[in-house]
């Protein structure tokens, strides 16, 4: 469970006023006292964000912001969603991948300490942009996998925000959303960055750096070599050359997905192994 570190609150509302449920106004009242009542006071916002134009802007403005305070934020989205994207409030349908991109600016600002919440169905979708080879867009996510009705993702975030503002434990804060939902057959789902990096890399060694994939890429890149006229180099010559670039190919996938090349002390705070990865060979 990560340590969520955040010195500023804000709540990016795309509901349509009037027409839904204002979760993002009672998400707001029901927070500012423990914000105010924090061990340092947090201020908290609520941004109505209609458009994707607006929504873009409102997060350059906070990652600029970020800049200028070193306070750290927590977003909180409510719209609608599905495992593509997000709906907001406009009409306007924002896809999961041009999120993620911006979002990971904002999670190397604050030094790859950005959490971020989706109130909206299949919110756990933005964990699919975690991807071994691009940015990670935030150090932890927490959202649905399925539908879900307002009142349940009210209630469990709420309760989710005030446990953690009370404590400052991530771990008693999922257990206090997990017991107000018990009976609302939830999917709420906390996925961390470093999680799915281990995860996804370890199936991506499973199942495309097996024995028989080298020697058909190695005979994929045979094949390419005398097209092209280029000096041939035998397929086991290249299959050793891609068997012998494993650990350097994942050095370097670690290092640009937790930005270890702009923050280094990250090596340290996130020190996966390759024995953590590759389980190709274990009994």
């Amino acid at each position: 469970m990560p340590h969520i570190r955040f010195a500023r609150f804000v709540i990016l509302d795309s509901l349509r006023e009037g027409e839904e449920s204002p979760s993002g106004r009672h998400l707001y009242e029901a927070l500012e006292p423990y914000c105010s009542g924090y061990k340092f006071p947090i201020p908290i916002e609520r941004i109505p964000i209609p458009t994707r134009p607006a929504l873009f802007e409102a997060l350059e403005r906070i990652r600029a912001q970020a800049v200028q305070t070193d306070r750290t934020p927590l977003l909180h989205f409510e719209c609608h969603g599905n495992d593509d994207g997000i709906k907001l409030a406009g009409g306007d349908f924002v896809f999961w991948e041009p999120l993620a991109e911006t979002l990971a600016l904002l999670n190397a600002t604050t030094r790859f300490n950005l959490f971020v919440s989706v109130a909206a169905c299949f919110g756990a979708y933005l964990s699919s942009q975690f991807v071994p080879t691009q940015r990670a867009p935030v150090s932890a996510c927490l959202s649905t996998t399925k539908k879900a009705y307002p009142d349940e993702l009210l209630r469990g975030f709420r309760t989710f925000y005030q446990t953690l503002l009370s404590t400052d434990d991530a771990n008693k804060s999922i257990s206090a959303l997990k017991e107000v939902n018990k009976e609302a057959n939830q999917s709420f789902y906390l996925g961390e960055a470093t999680d799915f990096f281990t995860r996804t890399y370890s199936a991506y060694l499973e199942r495309l750096c097996t024995p028989e994939k080298y020697r058909e890429r190695a005979r994929d890149m045979h094949e390419e070599q005398k097209e092209r006229g280029l000096v041939v180099a035998t397929v086991e010559d290249l299959e050793q050359i891609l068997v012998s670039t494993e650990r350097h190919s994942f050095e370097k996938a670690k290092e640009h997905y937790f930005m270890i090349d702009l923050l280094p002390e990250n090596a340290a705070r996130f020190p996966i192994a390759w024995t953590d990865v590759d389980r190709r060979r274990r009994a």
